[in-house]
């Protein structure tokens, strides 16, 4: 009868954990290998959902876990001695929301739409109070790919600063600026939007 060897450490442990676990050792090692690829093809496929809204020319996304709702252009109320991208205020359901004018905020020369049934009010939250951003006119709710989103460049959309973006997604032959909602405005326009709401 033939001798066989004594089984190295390595292999000896490894059989050990098979019969522990009831499986062979060939079935172990595949299954960790597709936990692993079904780890990957998670982590490649991470997405975010953005609602697209345009702005002259430009488009633009917002995280929609940010967005309260969206309201067709209504009669907005003029705030004396506002800032310059204040519209003024408008009354949705019985809460007062400061509505703010992102081309004036942007101090972007992308134009205005000319068809004010287009406009659109997209009320966002921002630091525990609604605000409504004014823009030209609101086209989908998309989902983006996270690698997809890439640094911003140098020089985008009619010159916005950079600090206001948080990427560029680019979607087929698109390309869509994403806004960092928390960096638009600082703590004292913030705290200026707040009291107009009162």
């Amino acid at each position: 009868m033939a001798e066989f060897s004594e089984c190295p450490p390595c292999l000896t442990s490894h059989l050990r954990t098979a019969r522990i676990f009831h499986i062979r050792p060939l079935f172990y090692l595949e299954k960790n290998a597709a936990l692993k690829r079904c780890a990957k093809e998670e982590i490649a496929m991470a997405e975010q959902q953005m609602v697209v809204f345009s702005l002259g020319k430009e488009e633009f996304g917002i995280d929609i876990s940010r967005v309260r709702e969206i309201v067709r252009l209504q009669n907005i109320t003029t705030i004396p001695q506002s800032m310059d991208f204040v519209e003024g205020i408008v009354n949705l359901r019985g809460q007062i929301v400061p509505i703010v004018d992102l081309c004036k905020r942007f101090l972007a020369a992308v134009g205005r739409a000319s068809n004010d049934a287009e406009r659109r009010i997209i009320v966002v939250h921002m630091s525990g109070q609604s605000i409504g951003i004014l823009v030209d006119g609101v086209s989908e709710i998309l989902r983006i790919q996270d690698e997809s989103v890439e640094a911003t460049p140098p020089l985008v959309a009619s010159g916005i600063r950079s600090d206001f973006i948080r990427g560029v997604a680019k979607v087929a032959d698109r390309l869509i600026i994403v806004l960092d909602l928390d960096r638009i405005f600082s703590f004292e326009e913030q705290e200026t939007l707040a009291h107009s709401a009162v």
